[in-house]
């Protein structure tokens, strides 16, 4: 249970730096152009969502390796945590990029304009699905480490050691050969 608070937590605070990132790389919106109309000046907020989505997987990715180096064997609740801390820090990271760079897009909105034109301005990210990203890119990367990197459990491998394979079944039996405890034929 405490791994798993733990990756929420790490995760989570992880947001801070990932939304300073995305504040910093995103595009920026050209607001003149944008209230004359200008397609061009649309793009860069399609350009904001991209760099979120960029920012946000490799933020996971991170995550889920971290994870699973350290907390891998300890329970089912850690990719529980994964997933949570993933979604609460994509929201950290929406809402901190919102906030550095709102008000320098809003300043420059002439005063007197409806809400909605500031609304077409703002900086932010337009699709909020992408907040899944994180979580989702965490969570198979953590999935993909603990299949590819896991040793088999000790009770399979004492097995294997043992020569304790499995019994052939009748079908691939020749007539010379013979299983132990399987009866023996008079012929």
């Amino acid at each position: 249970m405490r791994a798993a608070v733990a990756v929420l937590a790490g995760s989570a605070v992880l947001g801070l730096p990932a939304g300073l990132i995305w504040a910093a790389t995103a595009p920026r919106i050209d607001v003149p152009a944008a209230l004359d109309g200008a397609e061009s000046a649309f793009q860069a907020q399609a350009g904001a969502d991209v760099a979120y989505g960029v920012v946000a997987l490799a933020a996971g990715v991170l995550c889920g390796a971290l994870a699973w180096w350290l907390a891998y064997r300890r329970g089912p609740l850690v990719p529980v945590g994964l997933a949570a801390g993933g979604a609460g820090g994509g929201l950290v990271v929406a809402a901190l990029g919102h906030h550095r760079n709102s008000a320098r897009v809003l300043a420059q909105v002439p005063a007197g304009l409806s809400q909605r034109a500031h609304d077409v301005v703002d900086f932010g990210l337009r699709t909020h699905q992408a907040i899944a990203l994180w979580p989702a890119a965490a969570l198979l990367t953590y999935i993909v480490l603990t299949v590819a990197l896991t040793e088999p459990e000790p009770r399979l491998q004492r097995r294997v050691a043992l020569g304790d394979e499995p019994r052939p079944t009748d079908e691939r039996l020749h007539e010379d050969e013979h299983v132990p405890g399987a009866p023996v034929s008079s012929g």
